[in-house]
């Protein structure tokens, strides 16, 4: 996810930043959140009864991707710090933000989906973290360039999962879409 931000002059996106840092780092005081296998998982501002749920929801997903594969649970600790369970303003299942180190996830995403989906999902934003960590940011030049790229990635993590065709499929569709706007593009 691209900050707001990052079309302001300097010292104002700057304070920008900060102030939204800072109202995410408060907001995590107030929300029920758990360390599940070692990253830092916030269900933003929820009750904590209705947050339960979802906390197990995202655990059972962190194991699956271990389960599934442990070197990319390797990864995605290493390049996500937190994963932050909040409603999404564009209908987004996921996006990450760099400033935070965060994966977040729409509420009524975790709510309604299968882990196998959220896993998808949560492999596919850590691709952007190590993106961006190497230094490139998602722009609108180079997005369908860094959402192929995200999307072989949770696509590779896919063909590892026992009994799920339909999260191959769906892993193959995006990327499908991905590529077809690079070839659209010139990026192909």
């Amino acid at each position: 996810m691209s900050h707001r931000c990052h079309n302001l002059p300097m010292p104002i996106a700057w304070i920008g930043r900060v102030v939204s840092y800072a109202g995410f780092r408060a907001g995590n005081f107030l929300s029920p959140s758990e360390i599940l296998e070692g990253i830092e998982v916030v269900d933003f501002l929820a009750d904590a009864e209705a947050a339960e749920s979802r906390l197990l929801k995202v655990k059972r997903t962190l194991e699956l991707i271990g389960s599934t594969d442990r070197s990319q649970l390797a990864r995605t600790k290493r390049d996500i710090r937190r994963i932050m369970i909040m409603h999404s303003l564009d209908g987004s299942h996921g996006w990450y933000w760099h400033d935070l180190h965060a994966c977040f996830l729409d509420r009524g995403f975790v709510t309604d989906a299968t882990p196998e989906r959220i896993a998808l999902t949560i492999v596919h934003e850590a691709a952007h973290a190590r993106i961006r960590r190497a230094g490139i940011q998602t722009e609108p030049a180079n997005r369908a360039q860094v959402e192929a790229t995200c999307s072989r990635s949770a696509l590779q993590w896919a063909r590892k999962l026992q009994h799920a065709p339909q999260i191959l499929g769906e892993a193959r569709m995006r990327l499908e879409y991905w590529e077809s706007k690079c070839r659209n593009d010139g990026d192909l």
